[in-house]
């Protein structure tokens, strides 16, 4: 059915479809974040993050021109068929599920914190000399089991009051750890990232990034 001259040029339908293409263009996107690295191109993997809505909104699009007796429905149609099993890897239907054994009673529960300290306030970015303390207050009142940490910071030689490597071990009372130094300065000040843990550590390795980036 041929659509009125008057509705199929008229300002509001022009609009529509413009936001239809570019609405098409983001879900195709989409599609592609999950078969390319974001090493390669970063930004897909902003539209792959924004599927559910990408995929909602075309949704909405083939209501409005099914509505309006246009056959531009088929373009979001035909785009979301295509798509429609990336559905089943972010949402998996309760009868396609596999119960789950009640590990409860067998397994201890395990607390795993991940905490970016930001160099234990190095540079007294908080203008306050009890930051370094307050941080270590909180990791001793909620004794995590395992705790990684970003932007870690310690001194091993000349400053004794900021070689947080060893201090984390007594405050923590983890004795196995893995840390990583992505900068060091001077031979006593590095920089990196780190993991805590009171149970031992049977693998461990380091990957590093093309693109030399802090840590």
């Amino acid at each position: 059915m041929q659509e009125p001259l008057e509705k199929k040029y008229s300002f509001p339908h022009r609009v529509f479809w413009i936001l239809n293409i570019a609405a098409v263009i983001g879900l195709i996107f989409s599609y592609m974040a999950s078969r390319i690295s974001p090493d390669d191109i970063w930004w897909l993997a902003l539209f792959g993050l924004g599927f559910g809505t990408l995929f909602v909104l075309n949704l909405g699009f083939i209501v409005l021109w099914r509505w309006r007796k246009s056959r531009k429905y088929l373009l979001s149609l035909v785009i979301c068929v295509l798509g429609v099993g990336k559905i089943f890897d972010i949402a998996e239907p309760s009868i396609f599920r596999a119960k789950a054994p009640d590990l409860s009673r067998n397994i201890e529960p395990v607390k795993l914190m991940s905490f970016n300290v930001r160099l234990f306030d190095l540079y007294n970015w908080f203008h306050s000399d009890e930051t370094r303390g307050k941080i270590f207050n909180f990791l001793r009142e909620e004794n995590p089991d395992i705790v990684c940490f970003q932007e870690f910071y310690t001194n091993n030689r000349k400053k004794p009051a900021l070689n947080n490597k060893d201090a984390l071990t007594r405050v923590l009372q983890a004795p196995y750890s893995h840390i990583e130094y992505t900068v060091s300065m001077h031979g006593t000040d590095y920089f990196g990232i780190a993991t805590y843990s009171k149970y031992p550590i049977i693998r461990r390795g380091a990957h590093h990034f093309k693109k030399r980036g802090g840590n």
